[in-house]
């Protein structure tokens, strides 16, 4: 197995708050005061002012406003923080079915040079004798020139002559100019040719999962994955198959926030422990949510992936949370901001000991050797039937 690791790369910690406030009254003139919050949602007043006691500055509507929107600050924190653990779902990549890049790669065509226009008009006969009459004219001003130049007779003698020439000269540019176009298309076009290979060959081994491109891409996804924890993996990739197998093990444990925050009739906040049911069901939605992101991750490395099976760990393996097999042709059809992941996970197949109680989901961790037993057989069963459906595939084309 190769192994994996995705680092948090900000922490989800609450920071304390704090909101400058403007009063008037008539005996001090204008005034300012700082509300400072803390992150347990404890509350307290600096005066910028002397002379003006904490409890007047408490009575104004200023007071009151900046307390309200300073504790709605901080319950936003807090909706924010929870967020990061049980709406990684939301931000799932949208994957295309593996025809759609089929079909990408058919129509892949190298591009073509565009050749250029020569910007030189070929020189007519008419011009060249009104060329040849502006010449004579001036020869006709000139006092060393003979004065008995006829012009008729000038333009009969050179017309035909001066006008091969002109002519001449501008096939011969033309020419030129088109043996340059010729030999700068064949070269370009070569140039464009080698690079439609390049990108043509590298799609088709993305698209037929070549080890080395899944292997990257997996390096990729997971330095860029933004998860509210560490995790470690490893996983085994098989081209053949189109299956990608991955232990996920959360490396201090799938641990949540416990405190919450709700709005008082007061505008103050309220800072208190969650109840044990409501932290099981939010770690219940962690893992869920975790699964369906990374999920959609592991699928994007290359579309020769049809299925992935994720075993979901505590840390060090001590204990199994729950494993599943995603398959492509089902996660094509999932909206990210609207999938219900409880109901979509019992779609699939999967292995976990999650119950259901008034709304709430309670996981429950599974012994390691339990754990592990359960997926062989599971995964067992799985590839067996692959190999059989493959076996009728095969006396099918036979017949």
């Amino acid at each position: 197995m190769k192994k994996l690791y995705i680092i948090v790369k900000k922490p989800s910690l609450i920071q304390a708050m704090s909101k400058t406030f403007s009063f008037y009254t008539s005996r001090t003139g204008y005034n300012k005061g700082t509300i400072s919050l803390t992150s347990n949602g404890n509350y307290s007043l600096s005066m910028h002012s002397f002379g003006v006691s904490e409890t007047t500055a408490k009575r104004t509507p200023e007071y009151k406003l900046a307390i309200s929107q300073l504790s709605m600050d901080m319950f936003h924190a807090y909706e924010t923080q929870i967020k990061q653990f049980t709406c990684m779902h939301h931000n799932m990549l949208q994957i295309p079915s593996s025809n759609s890049f089929d079909k990408e790669l058919i129509l892949m065509s190298p591009k073509t040079y565009i050749r250029q226009t020569i910007n030189l008009k070929k020189p007519q006969r008419s011009e060249v004798e009104e060329d040849l009459r502006k010449e004579i004219k001036c020869l006709l001003h000139n006092p060393i020139n003979d004065t008995n130049l006829n012009t008729e007779s000038f333009i009969k003698e050179n017309l035909n002559k001066l006008t091969e020439e002109r002519q001449s000269h501008w096939q011969k540019a033309v020419n030129l100019f088109t043996q340059i176009e010729d030999a700068r298309e064949k070269k370009e076009n070569a140039k464009f040719y080698n690079e439609y290979r390049l990108e043509f060959n590298k799609k088709q081994a993305f698209i037929e999962g070549d080890n080395n491109i899944v292997e990257a891409n997996l390096k990729e996804i997971c330095a860029n994955a933004n998860l509210p924890f560490n995790v470690s993996l490893d996983y085994i990739y098989s081209m053949e198959d189109k299956t990608l197998s991955i232990n996920i093990i959360i490396d201090d444990g799938l641990n949540i926030p416990i405190l919450k925050a709700s709005i008082l009739a007061s505008g103050k906040i309220s800072v208190k422990e969650k109840s044990m049911k409501e932290i099981a069901n939010e770690k219940t939605t962690c893992a869920l949510s975790l699964l369906y992101y990374l999920g959609s991750l592991f699928f994007s490395a290359s579309p020769n992936i049809d299925s992935i099976r994720i075993s979901l760990w505590d840390k060090e393996m001590a204990i199994g949370y729950m494993w599943v097999e995603f398959n492509r042709s089902k996660f094509v059809n999932i909206i990210p901001t609207s999938i219900n992941i409880a109901s979509e996970f019992l779609s699939q197949l999967n292995y976990s000991d999650i119950k259901f109680n008034n709304g709430s989901m309670i996981i429950s961790p599974i012994d390691k050797n339990i754990f592990k037993i359960k997926v062989q057989d599971l995964v067992k069963h799985l590839d067996d039937n692959r190999i059989v459906i493959t076996r009728s595939k095969i006396k099918m084309k036979d017949k």
